[in-house]
């Protein structure tokens, strides 16, 4: 059981590693790969893989690697403050009743954010109003100057609307049920919600335990639901629905020219200039190789 053990904290490592994210005991453990490990075993295999991994100044990464302990602490500085840049847009993002759940996701989830990095907001909407919430969402990010536009130069601090689910259909699709979705899953930064939204996401993507079977659980919030009168919603969120047709045309017909990798379904909607799936898989593996995990 210790060999499986330190399988698993090399492996974890190696992920890690592809981002340049050494890791801490506390997150080596919850982000610890396949298998469920005692935490009595995780200790004591993390004592005999000194070999291959190194400890310093709390962080954990492969011998030779140091440098990127440096690089963390640098980019946390970065995410910090693009944390609040995404944070300050939240006011008026809950006065669209149709949003469930906002969430921060990519590498600035992790708090592992470069200087001329975007940031990725993960959304979840009432059934029935993916293009309208989205429309809104663009046309307040508009106003503000902070909408990512397609093949911008200079993205750093700019939102992309990333990706966005229909409440009834939470879990992410079988094609996407990999290591690189699991943590995508887990890494997500949930900053406002409405009811129970982040807790049913979820409970609807048990299936990452499959490859971080001790990430999984409810995060705190960091801001909690703008109450707002029945009335009021009630009656934004009929206009709002009456309009969803309108919405899926127009954004459709100005996307028409324009449609690369783009996740386009009843119940999701995903945008990103990149998809870097296959790349950090490669990439996992050629480590798994290195090391001779």
């Amino acid at each position: 059981m210790i060999k499986e053990a330190q399988q698993a904290i090399l492996r974890t490592i190696a992920y890690s590693d592809v981002f340049a994210y050494p890791l801490t005991k506390k997150e080596l453990w919850h982000f610890l790969l396949d298998k469920k490990t005692s935490r009595k075993e995780f200790e004591k295999a993390l004592k005999t893989v000194s070999l291959v991994i190194t400890e310093k100044d709390g962080f954990y990464c492969f011998l030779g690697r140091e440098d990127i302990i440096a690089k963390r602490k640098q980019r946390e500085k970065v995410s910090y403050e693009k944390i609040k840049i995404a944070k300050r847009t939240l006011p008026f993002f809950s006065w669209i009743p149709t949003v469930r759940l906002i969430g921060i996701s990519g590498a600035l989830a992790m708090n592992n954010a470069d200087k001329n990095d975007d940031i990725d907001l993960f959304v979840v909407v009432r059934k029935n109003s993916l293009w309208t919430t989205r429309l809104f969402i663009l046309l307040i990010l508009q106003c503000l100057g902070l909408r990512r536009k397609r093949k911008e130069k200079n993205p750093s601090d700019k939102i992309c609307l990333n990706m966005l689910f229909d409440e009834r259909a939470l879990g992410l699709p079988k094609e996407k049920q990999d290591l690189f979705g699991a943590h995508e899953v887990v890494q997500m930064m949930p900053i406002f919600e409405r009811g129970d939204a982040y807790g049913r996401f979820i409970r609807a993507n048990l299936w990452v335990k499959k490859f971080l079977p001790n990430s999984l659980d409810i995060k705190r919030l960091s801001y909690k639901d703008i109450k707002r009168s029945k009335n009021h919603n009630f009656l934004i969120t009929q206009l709002l629905n009456s309009f969803e047709f309108l919405a899926k045309v127009l954004q459709l017909w100005y996307m028409r020219k324009h449609r690369t990798i783009e996740i386009i379904s009843d119940h999701m909607l995903a945008f990103h200039p990149l998809d870097h799936r296959q790349k950090i898989l490669k990439e996992y593996n050629k480590r798994l190789r290195q090391y001779q995990i």
